[in-house]
């Protein structure tokens, strides 16, 4: 394990937690934006179709349970969007979770030139969404996409968060997870949206994934910010959520992860290969 620690630019200054300048994070956050990028190779071979796992054995009552046969997981991803820990290798992870029919929510973080990077696809584990998961992934994406369009100079994370926490109410809606009445009818200070999206869309990203950061301090250029909205529904065993890290400059934001595949069509392709 890498452990990031923080760089000090004589000619610039020290670093500033919360905000990354901008050409330390365009040379730092380099392997997730355009050219070379030995992530996406790793991507690849994690998305290609899963065969199905065999159903683990019921144990007999009051036989004590496999260390690892049903671990507590993060309670907002669904039942079978489970959550193995850094206990089990990347690969025993993969063999637990994957059945046919289910998507995989897989969360990746990584270090480079002591800077952190987060990343989230959710993949189907046969290679292609059911209807309803097409449903639910478009609508996270449409999220994801009025998300980034409001990562701009001027705007706050708590403005922000409003904005994008509305427009995911009016995606739930679609999804007939909310009704329209009820909605209107909501306390201000517990919106219904929180039942299917319980996190925020965005946080600081710097020398720690979850890096500390000011709250009221408006958007500057050379700020870096994950874009993770998701929508999670328990009674349907379904969750997806879609993560990019952008950085934020004067004429708007770019994409640090551009080149990695995140439209569904993209998704199903690869894993077609």
């Amino acid at each position: 394990h890498y452990v990031a620690r923080p760089v000090r630019d004589r000619a610039a200054g020290p670093y500033e937690r919360g905000r990354v300048r901008v050409p330390e994070c365009q040379r730092a956050y380099s392997l997730g934006g355009r050219g070379r990028n030995p992530r996406r190779p790793l991507y690849q071979g994690l998305a290609a179709p899963l065969p199905a796992a065999p159903v683990p054995p019921r144990r007999p009552p009051h036989a004590p349970a496999a260390r690892h046969q049903e671990p507590r997981g993060n309670p907002a991803d669904a039942p079978r969007l489970r959550n193995y820990g850094q206990r089990l290798p990347p690969r025993a992870r993969l063999r637990a979770a994957r059945r046919d029919g289910d998507v995989l929510l897989m969360d990746f973080g990584a270090e480079y030139a002591n800077y952190a990077a987060d990343l989230t696809r959710s993949i189907p584990v046969n290679g292609t969404f059911t209807p309803r998961q097409r449903q639910v992934y478009e609508a996270v994406l449409r999220v994801f996409r009025f998300a980034e369009s409001r990562l701009v100079v001027g705007n706050s994370i708590e403005d922000y968060h409003k904005e994008v926490g509305e427009t995911m109410e009016q995606e739930l809606i679609k999804l007939d997870l909310l009704s329209a009445s009820d909605v209107k009818n909501q306390d201000p200070d517990a919106p219904l949206y929180k039942k299917y999206f319980p996190h925020g869309t965005s946080h600081y990203l710097g020398l720690d994934v979850h890096d500390v950061g000011f709250k009221y301090r408006k958007f500057e250029a050379g700020m870096v910010y994950t874009n993770e909205p998701g929508i999670y529904i328990r009674e349907e065993k379904l969750g997806i959520r879609l993560e990019n890290d952008f950085l934020i400059t004067a004429s708007g934001n770019e994409d640090l992860m551009a080149n990695i595949p995140l439209e569904l069509a993209d998704i199903e392709r690869l894993m077609k290969k």
